[in-house]
């Protein structure tokens, strides 16, 4: 584990200035910051550095609010702050809104997601923490929209099954405070009713909360395999999340419909170098593999030619289809980086009645970058560098399941 965040889990605070020195090489995104302008009226404290300086301290300064918290806890938090802001230097513009010219960092925590779902690894974290980091930094800004929603409660478990939601009111909390603006005294009490209401809810001391649907379902089908059980239990959870359905009964009742056995598409995820031919041999040996890959050689005659890419899609499209109308495993081996490429392929999944997971290979950049030049067809620098740029980390709905393969 990296030394800084060794000292922060044994209780020490280094200040914001020493942590930007020490990790501005693995970040560059950190050196950016304080060049990164916000809006003056809903950030008075001044750029993106001294929001995030700020931010730390009132983290730290909850940590009285918190006393639940374990050391891991807390260094996760502090590091949920450090970087919870990384993306709006890839985010930020000026728009013109109701004729003022207004500094706007759109998505900007989805982005800080996708910069560090790779690059985190530099710090040597436990796989739990750094997912916890990552998810704090997407979803920071989601106890205030649920709450402005009034979203239903499936919602709120969809939130908590990504994300603790104590530690989600710790960073949001500490966000707020760390910034200057005339509404701040509104915002802080719409957090306050995100505690009061998982509370309600029972999803304020952690744990599955779809526990109780899971037992449910698994005692409907008792008689069933567990693969069964297994797709059925995801898809109740699916269709709950979307609104589909208010309670469990009605989803055992829906997936009385679900094919048995059912085909399961695996769709993985990774940049040039991820290794997916080496999970592929490894954990799905005997699945039906299309690799575009390989459909571009056989059209093109070579696997690196990208003229023909709409022919290319389609043939694989058109297998998919076929392989997914009878039982199996089908593996789609490709990047699938853009959620709006892979999107279409997951909706064929679900159009057949397939169980749908994204397995993510989840490879330190230095290892991806060594392995690919080790390659038999390696990506030049530019096109590995491009999808870095472009990659956008799967979403918890985007499948029944994401599983994430941590790479050394």
């Amino acid at each position: 584990m990296d030394k800084l965040c060794q000292a922060m889990l044994a209780g020490r605070f280094p200040p914001w200035p020493e942590i930007l020195t020490s990790w501005q090489k693995a970040f560059p995104l950190l050196a950016q910051l304080e060049a990164t302008p916000q809006d003056p009226v809903w950030h008075g404290e001044g750029d993106v550095s001294i929001h995030t300086g700020l931010v730390l301290e009132e983290v730290r300064r909850g940590f009285l609010e918190l006393p639940q918290l374990s050391p891991p806890e807390k260094l996760t938090l502090q590091l949920a702050a450090i970087f919870h802001d990384i993306g709006k230097p890839l985010t930020t513009k000026t728009r013109e809104i109701h004729g003022t010219d207004r500094i706007i960092s759109p998505r900007h925590a989805e982005a800080g997601r996708n910069y560090l779902c790779l690059r985190l690894a530099a710090l040597g974290l436990p796989e739990e923490m750094e997912a916890a980091v990552l998810a704090l930094v997407a979803l920071h800004h989601h106890p205030r929209r649920l709450v402005q929603d009034d979203a239903p409660p499936a919602r709120w478990r969809q939130l908590a099954r990504q994300c603790p939601p104590a530690l989600l009111y710790g960073l949001e909390m500490a966000d707020l405070r760390g910034r200057l603006c005339p509404d701040l005294d509104a915002q802080l009490e719409i957090i306050e009713l995100f505690r009061l209401r998982c509370e309600e809810l029972g999803l304020w001391a952690g744990g599955d909360p779809w526990d109780a649907w899971r037992a449910a379902i698994e005692s409907a089908f008792t008689g069933r395999t567990l693969e069964f059980q297994r797709h059925a239990i995801h898809q109740t959870i699916r269709d709950a999340e979307a609104g589909l359905i208010q309670s469990v009964e009605e989803g055992i009742a829906r997936a009385w419909q679900l094919k048995d056995p059912a085909p399961q598409l695996i769709l993985l995820w990774g940049p040039s170098g991820s290794g997916k031919s080496e999970w592929i041999a490894k954990n799905a040996a005997a699945a039906q593999v299309i690799s575009l890959d390989a459909i571009r050689q056989e059209i093109t005659g070579k696997r690196e030619d990208q003229s023909m890419n709409g022919q290319v899609l389609q043939a694989a499209r058109e297998r998919l289809k076929a392989l997914l109308r009878r039982p199996g495993t089908v593996v789609w081996d490709a990047t699938n980086l853009r959620q709006d490429l892979r999107a279409p392929l997951l909706q064929l999944g679900f159009d057949y009645g397939a169980h749908v997971v994204i397995t993510v290979l989840k490879t330190p950049l230095p290892t991806l970058e060594a392995r690919n030049r080790q390659r038999p067809h390696p990506v030049p620098a530019s096109v590995l560098a491009r999808q870095l740029e472009m990659l956008e980390w799967p979403e918890a709905g985007e499948a029944h399941d994401v599983r994430e393969c941590r790479r050394s």
